[in-house]
C-alpha cells in the first residue's frame, strides 16, 4: 500500500496565508501561483511561477511577494505583467539601476523589421517620422521606476511630450496603440493589460489639428524669389531646382529621381520621373514631366529649356542630402523669409511643396490642360487632387468677375 505524502507544514502555513481567489504549489522547485476571479458570469484563472524557491526558509518571502502581486491585480493590472514588474523591481534594487526588460527593446527592433519588410513596406524616414521618434520615448519610459503597468498610463506619460502639438499627439497615440497590438499578438504582452481602449484612445488624440491653408506664389513672386539667390555656384545649382519644382510641379524628392528620355513621337528631349510614391497599399507609377511655363511681369512666357539643359549636362543640381535640405536653404533666404511672413499674415502655411502648389493653380487657372492631364503630369489620382491640392483661390474668383 502506497504510502500518502504529507503536505509539510511550512507548505500548509504558506497555502493558508494565500489572499482570497488565490492559490499556490510547487512547480518543478519553485512557487506557482494562480488567481481567479468572475467576469461577466465567467470563471476566469491567471498562472503564474515565481522565481522563488519551494522551500521553508523562503515562506516569507513567498507571502509579501504574493502580497504585492494582489495589490496590483486588485489595481487592475494583468497577473503575468504583476509578475515582470515585480522581478524588474527586484532586479533594480539589487543592481540600483533602472533598466528596461529586454523584451521592450526587442520587440521595437522585431516591429521596425516587419514594418519596413511587409505589408505597407515604409520607407525610413516615414518609420522616423511617424513611428521611431513615439516609440523610442515609449521604451525610455518603460525603462524608469515604476514603470507604466499598462497601456492607459503609458500613453497618458507618452503624450504629455507633446500636448502642444495635437498632430505629433494624434500620431503618438497611434504609433504606440498599434505597437502594443503587435506586442499582444507576436511578443506575449498580456491583452488585458496592453490594450489601449478606443475611447481612452480618443481622449488622448485631443481635437484634430485645425487644417492649415496652404500658400501659393505668383509666377512673379517665384521669379523675384530665384532671382534673389546670391550670385555663387551653390545657389546657382539651388536655382536650378527650383525652376525644376515650378515649371514641372514637382514633389522635393523627385529631384532625386530624374531623367531626360525622347518623346516617343516628336523625338525631342523630355523629362521622366521614376520616383513611386507609396499611398497606403498602393502606389504611384513614374510618368512623364509636362511644364507649365511661367509668366513675366509683362506676360510673356518664361523660356527655360531644363530638359535640353539636363540632357547634355548642363543642369547642375545641389547637393539634396535629406528631405530637410530644400527647406534649410530657402529658410536662409531674406526674400523666401518675407514671403512666409506674408503668407502668415494671410493665414496662410508656406514650404517647399508651395511650388507643386502653384504649378497645379496655374495649370488649371491657363485652362490650357484637362483635369486628367494635370492629374496625370502630377502624379496623383482625381481625388487625391481634388482633396488635398491648390486648384483655386480667391484671384479665380475676381478674374472671373472681371
Amino acid at each position: 500500500m502506497a504510502r500518502k505524502s504529507v503536505t509539510p507544514r511550512w507548505a500548509q502555513r504558506l497555502q493558508a496565508a494565500m489572499p482570497r481567489g488565490w492559490t499556490c504549489w510547487e512547480d518543478r522547485g519553485n512557487v506557482r501561483v494562480a488567481f481567479r476571479r468572475s467576469v461577466a458570469g465567467k470563471r476566469l484563472s491567471s498562472t503564474a511561477t515565481l522565481l522563488i524557491p519551494w522551500a521553508a526558509d523562503a515562506v516569507d518571502e513567498a507571502i509579501a511577494a504574493v502580497g504585492e502581486l494582489a495589490q496590483e491585480v486588485q489595481s487592475g493590472l494583468d497577473l503575468k505583467d504583476a509578475v515582470l514588474r515585480l522581478r524588474s523591481s527586484n532586479q533594480s534594487e539589487a543592481t540600483s539601476t533602472p533598466t528596461t526588460s529586454g523584451l521592450w527593446p526587442e520587440m521595437l527592433r522585431c516591429y521596425q523589421t516587419q514594418l519596413q519588410s511587409t505589408g505597407n513596406q515604409i520607407v525610413l524616414s516615414t518609420w522616423k517620422s511617424d513611428y521611431a521618434r513615439f516609440l523610442d520615448q515609449a521604451l525610455v519610459l518603460m525603462a524608469k521606476r515604476p514603470s507604466p503597468a499598462n497601456a492607459l498610463e503609458l500613453a497618458e506619460e507618452l503624450v504629455i511630450h507633446w500636448s502642444d502639438h495635437p498632430r505629433s499627439r494624434a500620431l503618438a497615440v497611434k504609433a504606440v496603440t498599434a505597437f502594443l497590438q503587435y506586442g499582444i499578438k507576436r511578443h506575449g504582452l498580456p491583452a488585458l493589460s496592453w490594450t489601449l481602449d478606443p475611447a481612452e484612445a480618443k481622449r488622448l488624440r485631443g481635437r484634430p489639428p485645425q487644417t492649415r491653408t496652404k500658400s501659393t506664389l505668383s509666377d512673379t513672386e517665384i521669379l523675384g524669389l530665384i532671382e534673389s539667390l546670391p550670385a555663387n555656384e551653390i545657389s546657382e545649382r539651388w536655382g536650378n531646382a527650383l525652376k525644376l519644382l515650378a515649371l514641372y510641379g514637382l514633389r522635393p524628392e523627385e529631384l532625386h529621381h530624374l531623367s531626360v528620355r525622347e518623346h516617343p513621337r516628336t523625338g525631342a528631349p523630355v523629362l521622366f520621373c521614376s520616383y513611386s510614391k507609396v499611398c497606403g497599399s498602393k502606389s504611384t507609377k513614374p510618368r512623364w514631366l509636362l511644364d507649365v511655363p511661367l509668366l513675366d511681369a509683362i506676360g510673356e512666357k518664361v523660356q527655360w529649356n531644363l530638359a535640353g539643359a539636363m540632357a547634355v549636362g548642363q543642369l547642375p543640381l545641389p547637393p539634396l542630402g535629406t528631405k530637410y535640405a530644400l527647406l534649410t536653404y530657402l529658410n536662409r533666404q531674406p526674400r523666401w523669409k518675407e514671403l512666409k511672413t506674408a503668407s502668415e499674415k494671410r493665414g496662410e502655411w508656406l514650404r517647399p511643396y508651395v511650388f507643386r502648389d502653384s504649378y497645379s493653380l496655374r495649370a488649371h487657372k491657363r485652362g490650357l490642360l484637362r483635369l486628367d492631364q494635370i492629374c496625370a503630369a502630377m502624379g496623383h489620382s482625381l481625388a487625391v487632387h481634388q482633396s488635398s491640392y491648390v486648384w483655386a483661390n480667391e484671384a479665380t474668383v475676381l478674374d472671373a468677375m472681371a
